[in-house]
């Protein structure tokens, strides 16, 4: 799910944890800041899941901030033909595996993120894919719509701000597509 075209209602003025990453954001001038920054907000959404909500993401979760954009498409590529479901051009996780790695994988396509975007819909995008990856952790069989209505309220919750429901309401759309498709049974012969 992306907000790329983000809509706040009210705008973001007075919302300390937004306003922070925003400061911060604009203070980076080195490539590790810039990695520091992405896995401090990680730490702060995954923190905050366990504090604030019922949902606990699975304990060992690896994040892999893929920087290029061929790297990535290789990584779905790959994810598409082992599960047969092609991954979202923001972030996916890889919780299929776990009983044999021993973890879930989180990548995130840093480009898609922070690329011709404003750093206000880079940050809430961010925060968006990073809770929905958690979420997605926390029950790998959660049916994708009630993964966007849970981040709805967390990233709202967590940065104190109000998504439109225009916003809401495009993901919805896109998350009931992906529930429709995993529910169709394979076509006959691919069983």
């Amino acid at each position: 799910m992306s907000v790329s075209s983000i809509m706040l209602n009210g705008g973001f003025r007075g919302k300390p944890r937004l306003e922070a990453y925003l400061k911060e954001f604009e203070g980076i001038s080195e490539p590790g800041d810039f990695e520091a920054f992405l896995l401090g907000i990680f730490r702060h959404c995954r923190d905050y899941l366990k504090r604030k909500t019922n949902i606990v993401p699975y304990p060992r979760v690896i994040l892999d901030l893929i920087h290029s954009e061929k790297e990535f498409s290789q990584l779905q590529k790959d994810y598409e033909e082992r599960y047969g479901e092609k991954p979202s051009d923001m972030a996916f996780i890889d919780c299929l595996n776990r009983s044999v790695l021993g973890h879930d994988i989180i990548y995130i396509n840093v480009q898609s993120h922070f690329g011709n975007k404003s750093e206000l819909s880079s940050i809430v995008d961010l925060c968006v894919s990073y809770f929905e990856e958690l979420i997605h952790s926390s029950d790998p069989s959660k049916p994708e719509t009630k993964i966007v209505e849970l981040v709805f309220c967390t990233v709202e919750g967590f940065l104190g701000i109000e998504l439109s429901e225009e916003t809401k309401l495009k993901a919805v759309k896109r998350a009931t597509l992906v529930d429709e498709d995993r529910d169709r049974p394979p076509p006959a012969g691919n069983t």
